[in-house]
């Protein structure tokens, strides 16, 4: 990709053109303040910047559109987008048109096809650049990234504030993020790794980032599991209700509370006990009820008995006494109980008295035949009584043994209540702790799988080592600075190289590497910028890498003219004059070195008269004209 010219729209619909020759040297001439160092801008601008760098005033406030027509090996292309309304940093409006050979379109019909994403995506695609994306962790302060055309213009822009500063070597060098970026892209632009390669150490650096974090949280843990405060606390509130011993020898606090049972319900069958009394109770009921019967029975037989042998003794008394005196005969002829003679009708008394005399006797005889069975009936009631005492005795002691059980299990319930709270707070705490093993078992095996990853990824690296690719390859870049260093006749001219590590261009002396920093001069500081540019894209055209076929140097002879010099005679000394012409004859020649496949931009202050010069010379803007007409309308300001 070249640049066929560089299009300017006003707001009144004019156009400027700065055209430019393919694979050849291009220079733009002109005094202080005519817009030479913007053209760099304008060019990134186009290109996808994501903001507008063009210098605010006379460009920014009368030009509508900016453009690029560029060639492509199958075809041109033509950009243009708008620029951004005031107080806004970029636009997303964006004309693109592709086609074999294109004309320079007018205003009218720019009107927006594309935004800045989707121009960057076909900008890279038209390069060749493999659709890789750089992985980031998520816990980083940097984004994921394509690689895209923004970064192959790191090694394709020397603006005029880099192209003579020591401290940096390539584009955007000093803003955050990018030397990073350029370090991870400058072996895949020279070739060093496939787009497989650049995944595998992006995947690489991400995999031992990832496993460093997993190891560091493992490590973190560690404490927490063997020495947690909470476990000593919850110990001794363990202690204090019973549920742990209060001797704990040299054991640590965490594996004595594994030890405790906090977990189990104990079987406390209270209300089985409680029915047992209840019935045991009633069972002495039902016996002292029927003791009491007994007893009752025995007494009343006893009273019986003891009324029986009274009554008898009170009879047989009687009839002994009628007996004794023999008043009545109870047998032969009735007589006088008086006088003794026969009595020749029966007297009714006699009769009564000798009936009562039988009845008593047959009474006595009852009496008497009665009186051992009612014996044996309170012999019989008694024996009953002693076996009611000794089932109420045995009664009793069960009695005695349900009630013991059920106020110790009582107490035992009342005790596990107590510990309640304090199982509680150990279970919950082994939650916790459970999570945290789980945690750390995760973390182990996530670390295992890790280094297995990394062992594997390191294992596919090294079968192409890209360390010793990049060597080769800039061994190769090392000679044509070296060479070309010469040509420019700076200070250090033997094994001038690039490192790719500090980003920065280092000649090996005999006193050790001298990077680019400690070097004084600063015609040495551009030197170096160019011939660093000149080598990797000599390699890069070599070897037909996605990078675009052009180099843009601004400013490059700024330090060998005074500072309030509007002269481009006016160089500081002879000397330095020897140099630009030197520098400049060295431009003129960097395309044929090139192949003439690569396009060389300067725009400079410098206004030489030698016919290399002169005939790349596109743009003069020291007598009159500059990129901007003077006639070009100012936009509107806005309204208030």
């Amino acid at each position: 990709m070249q640049i066929k010219a560089v299009v300017l729209y006003s707001h009144d619909g004019r156009s400027r053109s700065v055209d430019l020759h393919l694979g050849a040297l291009n220079l733009i001439t002109g005094r202080k303040g005519t817009g030479k160092s913007a053209l760099i801008r304008i060019i990134e601008y186009c290109l996808g910047s994501t903001e507008d760098n063009i210098p605010e005033g006379v460009i920014r406030e009368s030009v509508s559109w900016y453009g690029l027509l560029l060639s492509f090996p199958d075809g041109e292309m033509f950009v243009a987008r708008a620029e951004p309304k005031p107080g806004v940093r970029s636009s997303s409006q964006i004309f693109v048109d592709i086609g074999e050979t294109l004309d320079i379109p007018d205003v009218s019909l720019l009107e927006q096809n594309s935004n800045s994403e989707a121009l960057v995506k076909l900008l890279s695609e038209r390069l060749g650049i493999a659709n890789v994306e750089t992985q980031r962790d998520a816990r980083s302060s940097q984004m994921q990234y394509k690689i895209t055309i923004a970064h192959s213009l790191f090694f394709t822009f020397q603006r005029q504030d880099e192209i003579a500063k020591p401290t940096l070597l390539f584009h955007r060098q000093d803003e955050p993020f990018v030397d990073s970026h350029i370090r991870d892209v400058l072996p895949y632009f020279l070739g060093a790794m496939g787009e497989d390669r650049l995944t595998f150490m992006q995947r690489l650096r991400l995999e031992r980032n990832a496993l460093r974090q997993l190891e560091r949280e493992l490590e973190l843990l560690q404490p927490t599991i063997t020495e947690d405060p909470r476990a000593e606390a919850l110990l001794h509130e363990a202690m204090s209700v019973g549920l742990a011993p209060k001797d704990r020898g040299d054991k640590k606090a965490l594996d004595l509370l594994r030890e405790l049972d906090v977990d189990a319900e104990p079987i406390l069958d209270i209300e089985g006990l409680e029915e047992e009394l209840e019935r045991r109770r009633d069972q002495r009921e039902r016996l002292l009820a029927e003791q009491r019967s007994v007893r009752r029975r025995v007494e009343t037989l006893k009273a019986l008995n003891r009324e029986e042998v009274g009554y008898d003794g009170e009879l047989d008394s009687q009839r002994a006494r009628l007996r004794s005196i023999d008043l009545i005969r109870t047998n032969g002829d009735p007589h006088c109980p008086v006088c003794d003679q026969l009595l020749l009708e029966h007297l009714p008394t006699v009769a009564a008295i000798a009936g009562s005399i039988k009845r008593l006797t047959t009474q006595l005889d009852r009496v008497a035949a009665s009186r051992p069975r009612i014996e044996e009936t309170v012999a019989a009631l008694e024996e009953q009584a002693l076996e009611l005492r000794e089932r109420l005795r045995s009664n009793q002691a069960t009695i005695n043994i349900v009630e013991w059980r059920t106020a110790r299990m009582r107490a035992y319930r009342d005790e596990f209540a107590a510990s309640a709270v304090v199982r509680g707070r150990i279970q919950y705490y082994f939650e916790s702790v459970k999570q945290i093993d789980t945690r750390a078992e995760s973390l182990s095996e996530a670390i295992q799988a890790g280094c297995a990853t990394v062992k594997e990824l390191e294992s596919q690296l090294s079968l192409e080592n890209v360390e010793e690719q990049m060597d080769s390859m800039l061994r190769y870049i090392e000679d044509d600075m070296t060479a070309w260093s010469k040509q420019l006749d700076l200070e250090y001219t033997t094994h001038v190289r690039l490192d790719p590590k500090r980003l920065t261009v280092v000649a090996d002396t005999r006193n050790g590497p001298l990077p680019l920093y400690r070097m004084g001069s600063g015609s040495n500081w551009v030197g170096y910028h160019i011939v660093a540019y000149a080598a990797l894209h000599h390699w890069f055209e070599q070897n037909k890498r996605p990078v675009p076929r052009f180099i843009v140097f601004d400013q490059p002879t700024q330090v060998f003219y005074p500072e309030d010099s509007d002269d481009p005679t006016a160089y500081r000394n002879d000397d330095d004059r020897k140099r630009v012409e030197n520098l400049f004859r060295f431009f003129a020649n960097l395309p044929s070195y090139l192949n003439h496949n690569v396009q060389i931009i300067v725009t400079d202050h410098a206004l030489l008269h030698f016919p290399e010069f002169e005939a790349a010379l596109r743009e003069n803007w020291h007598v009159s004209g500059a990129l901007i007409p003077e006639d070009w309308p100012k936009r509107a300001a806005p309204s208030a």
